[in-house]
This record gives structure tokens, C-alpha cells and sequence, in this order.
């Protein structure tokens, strides 16, 4: 019998825990729990969704695991409460990794850790809890990334980078060799940083530029 997890959470990030988890792992899906005022109609995705006040009276942590599957919300802040929350209240906290992810024998990983498809997690590299990967990501050697952190779409690190607590990188973001992200920092989208970010800074890249022609004009080769 596959082991029963309830997934907190309710939204599209949840929503892709639950795809991987029934399609791609050893668990099954009980229930979701999400706090009281975000109950709705009581279901997502077919399963019932319960308070997560109440959580332990109708799955008990010494029956069911746990997955929180919550987004950067208050850069990372909801999904850190509700990690250090669970775990008062005695439940085990799943990692997420997909089957296709390529994830080096020494890596070493906290727990209510997220995987995705088709990411590489090199050797010497190590994740704290909490710490969402998303798919296509590129993570070089000797990586260090702190608890709480997320990273998104196709991100790539060079090796030696050090990733603080709670930082959020965006999609599409290039870090080079031998730097630091300090604790809450922030990459946009497209980001390539070359140098140490200081904890709390915000780096964004430059938006790509509309040129005063329409496509039909353009001479493509």
C-alpha cells in the first residue's frame, strides 16, 4: 500500500505536488488541509480539503505524512510557517523529486524538499529544508542552498554558490561561480548575476525592448 500523505495546500503549486505524487512516486494523495478561511467547497483535485487547524483529528500524523506545497507567498514566509508548524505537530514531511531529475549520490537534502522534472543537482551540493527547485534547473558543484528558499524554472548556478534563507530566484536566472545570495534576496527573471547580493536585495534584469515595427516587416533569414 502506497503511503498516504495530505498536501497543504490548495493552489497551482499544490496542484503540481499532487500531479507527481500520483503519477510519479510511491505516495498517494489523502487529503489537502489549507487554513480555515481558504476551505472553499471542501475538494481540489477530488480530494477533500480540511482546516489545518483541525488536520490532526481527521489525519493523524502517526498515519499520514506531509507535503506543504506553497509558493514564494511573503517571500517564502507562509510556506516557512507552515513547514515549522507541521513539524509540531508530529508529521513527517515528504521530499517531492521526480523520477527524472538527476539528483548526485553525496547531494545532501533536507526534508519538504520539491524536485522537478529534469533538473540536475550536482555533486557536493546541499539543500536545507523546505527548499523548492522547479523544473529545468541546472545546479552546479558544491552548492549550498538554505532552508526556505525557491528556485524557479530553469535556473542555473555555477558551482560554489551559496543561496541564504528564504531567497527567491526567478525563472530564467544565471548565477556565476563563487557568489553569495544573501538571506532574502531576490533574482528576476533572466537575471544573470555576476557578483555577491546582500541580504534583503532585490536584482532584476533589463527588460527586453519592443522595436517600432510589426513582425511583418522584419526580413527573417
Amino acid at each position: 500500500m502506497r503511503q498516504q500523505v495530505v498536501v497543504y495546500g490548495n493552489a497551482s503549486i499544490a496542484r503540481e505536488v499532487y500531479t507527481y505524487l500520483t503519477t510519479d512516486s510511491a505516495y498517494e494523495v489523502a487529503a489537502f488541509t489549507v487554513d480555515p478561511a481558504y476551505v472553499g467547497d471542501g475538494s481540489f483535485m477530488d480530494r477533500p480539503v480540511v482546516p489545518f487547524s483541525s488536520v490532526q483529528e481527521t489525519y493523524p500524523p502517526n498515519e499520514y505524512a506531509m507535503f506543504i506545497a506553497v509558493g514564494y507567498v511573503g517571500l517564502n514566509g507562509l510556506r516557512a510557517d507552515r513547514y515549522a508548524e507541521a513539524k509540531e505537530m508530529g508529521y513527517e514531511l515528504i521530499n517531492v523529486i521526480s523520477s527524472s531529475a538527476t539528483v548526485c549520490p553525496d547531494v545532501q537534502i533536507g526534508d519538504n524538499c520539491f524536485i522537478g522534472p529534469h533538473s540536475l543537482v550536482g555533486p557536493g551540493v546541499v539543500l536545507g529544508s523546505n527548499v523548492m527547485i522547479g523544473p529545468g534547473c541546472r545546479l552546479g558543484h558544491d552548492i549550498e542552498v538554505a532552508s526556505h528558499a525557491f528556485i524557479g524554472l530553469g535556473v542555473v548556478m555555477a558551482g560554489w554558490v551559496t543561496v541564504g534563507e528564504r531567497c527567491f530566484i526567478a525563472p530564467g536566472a544565471t548565477l556565476r561561480n563563487k557568489i553569495s545570495i544573501g538571506t532574502r534576496g531576490v533574482i528576476g527573471v533572466g537575471a544573470t548575476v555576476l557578483e555577491d547580493v546582500a541580504p534583503g536585495e532585490v536584482w532584476v534584469a533589463q527588460s527586453a525592448e519592443r522595436l517600432p515595427i510589426q513582425s511583418e516587416k522584419l526580413e527573417l533569414v
